[in-house]
């Protein structure tokens, strides 16, 4: 079972993506700013039960107009090159998540703590990524 101290960004991301999917929230790609602005948010946000601690050691670049995570880019681009995540769209402005990947993914188990804060991180993320 994992567990708010052993995630890492990478399974973090992936369960965001799955309740992302689930929940229907709008998953940007070519604007990655809501992605860094969110992330950064997590990493200010009060302590509490299940918040992952690889938060406390993400890395923000402040050389733009919002924070920047290069960790966390790099993150996003291998799910979209590695066909985790999908831009099939016309633009390419929002992915979508691969069906067998998101069957995977599923079988993933949080404990309870950490699925509450994943919970309320989506219900963050509504906000960030509002179009």
């Amino acid at each position: 079972m994992t567990t708010g101290k052993d995630i890492s960004l990478g399974q973090f991301l992936e369960q965001l993506v799955l309740r992302f999917d689930r929940d229907k929230v709008t998953m940007p790609l070519r604007d990655e700013k809501p992605w860094h602005v969110f992330f950064y948010s997590l990493k200010k946000s009060p302590e509490k039960a299940g918040k992952p601690t690889f938060l406390k050691e993400m890395l923000f670049d402040w050389d733009g107009p919002y924070p920047r995570s290069p960790e966390l880019a790099d993150q996003i681009n291998a799910m979209h090159w590695t066909g985790c995540v999908k831009a099939a769209n016309p633009q390419y402005d929002e992915i979508t998540l691969n069906g067998t990947v998101k069957r995977v993914w599923s079988q993933a188990k949080l404990e309870k703590d950490l699925s509450k804060f994943v919970g309320s991180a989506v219900r963050l993320a509504r906000r960030e990524f509002a179009p």
